[in-house]
């Protein structure tokens, strides 16, 4: 969440994941994963991107930023499939 760019329709939406992360039995788990990291996009554990990093910054949380860290990791993943094959 959200799927679309329309302001209304994300605000809905964000409404939605909201009320659906209240009931779910994996909220703690969702919250631990998604304050690990900067840059997620939409609804982890009833939070948007804003409100973690804001809790994040207040909490003084160090986070791995995916945006950084995916190319480094591919290229990774990519290097040790090369040494296996040597």
């Amino acid at each position: 969440f959200p799927v679309t760019i329309c302001d209304n329709e994300q605000k809905l939406q964000e409404r939605v994941a909201r009320n659906i992360c209240t009931e779910c039995p994996a909220f703690k788990e969702c919250y631990d994963y998604s304050m690990q990291f900067y840059g997620l996009y939409g609804i982890w554990a009833g939070r948007n991107r804003r409100e973690r990093h804001r809790e994040q910054r207040r909490l003084g949380i160090v986070t791995i930023n995916l945006i950084d860290t995916l190319p480094n990791l591919l290229y990774n993943i990519k290097q040790e499939e090369f040494n296996e094959e040597e």
